[in-house]
């Protein structure tokens, strides 16, 4: 019993020495990103898509960059680099459904399809594509797809 206890201690310690500095830095960089967020111009809302909508978020001007999340947050995943995209370029970046504040699916759809109505919404001629893991998958597909031609990746 008294091994137990030291091995759960020492758990306790381990733990908290990672999480506890990972808290304290997360709430720094929360109130950084608060204060970058507040000094843009951010434009936001929804584009509609087949069977819902997308929400995305825009601020800058200049060269357009989309920023695509991966397959396990959602836009604010681009946090750090959004305002600083965005101080040179125009910065756009979105959720997929089902993520953050875009709607759940309700039948089969495509995010290549999203992305593309998106574009056409927001109005890019060329852009830039940055994603991440399942983002970058998306990216890939984008090069792939024969039918881009609104715009270059």
């Amino acid at each position: 019993m008294k091994r137990n206890t030291q091995i759960t201690r020492m758990l306790v310690i381990m733990i908290s020495s990672i999480i506890f500095p990972s808290i304290i830095g997360s709430t720094h960089a929360s109130r950084l990103i608060a204060k970058t967020m507040a000094v843009l111009d951010v434009d936001s809302g929804y584009v509609e898509v087949n069977d819902g909508r997308i929400f995305y978020e825009s601020a800058g001007q200049g060269p357009t960059i989309i920023m695509i999340h991966d397959g396990l947050l959602h836009r604010e995943t681009w946090n750090d680099q959004f305002g600083v995209f965005a101080r040179n370029h125009r910065a756009i970046r979105w959720d997929r459904r089902g993520y953050g504040r875009s709607d759940v699916p309700k039948a089969p759809y495509s995010d290549l399809e999203d992305l593309h109505r998106l574009v056409k919404t927001l109005k890019v001629d060329r852009a830039t594509l940055i994603g991440c893991s399942a983002g970058g998958l998306l990216n890939h597909a984008e090069q792939s797809d024969s039918e881009a031609g609104d715009y270059a990746t």
